[in-house]
């Protein structure tokens, strides 16, 4: 397994402490009915963004991405998976998160971590599809504690979505004096994830680092961003999030995006609609010869 080099030991903010990303209850019920089958147990583990953050911080961030999600539970064991997934239901439960909240968010998170893997096959990148993976998944790990925390949390985020012109980030900073890109941040460096996701993670909503405007010394954190934003645009998350029929941001940002990644308007439209189709089937199957015949 790899070993993320040169981190320190992360000690959480103490507003942050006793608090977790809730699992999405259904989920805890599948993996109850499938076990002790560890293999389906770690597919389902990776579609849960708290259940995945959980597994990282019980390796001791000995495991780098979600790639190693999978070695991580059979190195657990089953007793030892069931135990964080027992608890982390339970502590879930008890802080009363809303269900449909919790299932849109976590089922756009998955959408979102599978169409990245998918445009990066689907582009030849040279960019890690796992780090990718991890990325889409845990972007939005804080949104729960932070509904947790500020009941009023849901309403600011939808309107946030309704705002044009600047980063979703500035309401929430507006009314918390923090964000969720900066707080799932500080989640990444406690489970010790590379670098480069941390640093995406951080600003994902970051309009100047987003069109390149800014310099940065960390070519793959910037990849693994215009991977993210085009990924989260082609599943819609501006509207099974914020109920926006338009995506804000993708305005300020899409045009240096697509530049990034060397692709026309024309290929953009052909692509969304490929990652689009493919995620809506749940899969993860190659694409084509056919599929991958771009107007470049």
């Amino acid at each position: 397994m790899k070993t993320y080099k040169g981190s320190e030991p992360f000690v959480l903010p103490d507003f942050l402490k006793g608090m977790v990303v809730p699992i999405q209850p259904h989920l805890a019920d599948e993996i109850r009915q499938a076990t002790p089958d560890l293999n389906t147990i770690a597919s389902l583990i990776m579609k849960d963004t708290g259940l995945s953050g959980e597994i990282l911080n019980r390796m001791g961030g000995s495991v780098n991405g979600c790639a190693d999600i999978w070695s991580a539970v059979h190195l657990l064991g089953i007793d030892a998976v069931m135990g964080v997934v027992n608890g982390l239901y339970l502590r879930s439960t008890l802080e009363k998160h809303p269900v449909d909240f919790l299932e849109d968010l976590g089922a756009v998170s998955y959408d979102t971590a599978r169409a990245s893997v998918l445009l990066i096959q689907a582009l030849q990148l040279n960019c890690d599809a796992w780090n990718a993976y991890a990325l889409g998944l845990l972007h939005h790990a804080s949104m729960p504690m932070l509904l947790g925390r500020y009941k009023d949390y849901w309403n600011t985020i939808q309107h946030a979505y309704c705002v044009s012109g600047e980063p979703l980030t500035q309401t929430e900073n507006n009314h918390y004096h923090t964000n969720h890109a900066v707080v799932s941040y500080l989640l990444a460096k406690r489970w010790n994830l590379p670098e480069a996701i941390c640093i995406a993670i951080r600003d994902h909503h970051n309009i100047s680092r987003l069109t390149f405007k800014t310099g940065s010394d960390n070519e793959e954190a910037d990849l693994l961003l215009t991977v993210l934003k085009f990924a989260e645009h082609s599943c819609h998350a501006h509207q099974r999030l914020g109920h926006q029929g338009t995506d804000f941001e993708w305005e300020m940002i899409g045009e240096d995006v697509l530049a990034r990644l060397g692709i026309s308007w024309l290929d953009y439209q052909d692509l969304s609609h490929l990652l689009e189709e493919k995620v809506e089937f749940d899969s993860f199957s190659p694409f084509t010869e056919e599929d991958l015949k771009l107007h470049i």
